[in-house]
């Protein structure tokens, strides 16, 4: 687990970052106010949620142009193989990861949860940030009580994760073991 923030792009897991853990939320960063007004209506209100949400749990907000400025200090980007791939978005948030559980944290209490029937997934040697974040996406719709994930051969959780997932992240508790 890397202990470098990410930079998400996603404005519905940084909404789910900000109502769950605001304090892992070190800035953000809008477009001008004109830019989001020209996003399609569904983009543009999760922007001003994330813009709203961001004031009042007090975390920094940049507004501009994006750019270097804006550039998270050791975090991970997210790569592509476009020719734009070096520029930074300009909206994102800049969050640390959350944190995995232990296995034992995890099971805790499973007999309880969900009547006893809850469902957990162990996932082994996924090595791709997208599909991770689908099955985090897909667990937490699904209420799954948690994820098993392994180390060893595996993508770690990476800001595409994190923005593929919607918000699954902040919503379904994981542990990481070297290997199942």
């Amino acid at each position: 687990m890397s202990h470098e923030p990410l930079q998400i792009r996603n404005p519905h897991s940084i909404i789910a970052a900000l109502e769950t853990r605001p304090s892992d939320v070190i800035r953000v960063a809008l477009p001008p106010s004109g830019a989001m007004k020209g996003a399609t209506d569904a983009a543009g209100d999760a922007w001003e949620q994330v813009a709203r949400l961001a004031r009042e749990r007090k975390v920094q907000v940049h507004t501009g142009s994006g750019g270097a400025a804006h550039e998270p200090r050791g975090g991970r980007q997210q790569r592509s193989a476009k020719p734009d791939a070096g520029r930074i978005s300009a909206a994102h948030a800049v969050v640390r990861e959350k944190p995995a559980v232990t296995a034992q944290e995890l099971f805790r209490g499973a007999r309880d949860r969900a009547g006893g029937k809850g469902l957990w997934l162990a996932l082994d040697s996924l090595q791709d940030p997208q599909n991770i974040g689908a099955i985090f996406r897909t667990a937490a719709f699904f209420g799954v009580q948690g994820l098993l994930m392994t180390t060893e051969r595996s993508a770690p959780l990476t800001g595409a994760a994190y923005d593929v997932a919607s918000g699954g992240v902040e919503h379904v508790p994981y542990a990481l073991q070297v290997n199942l």
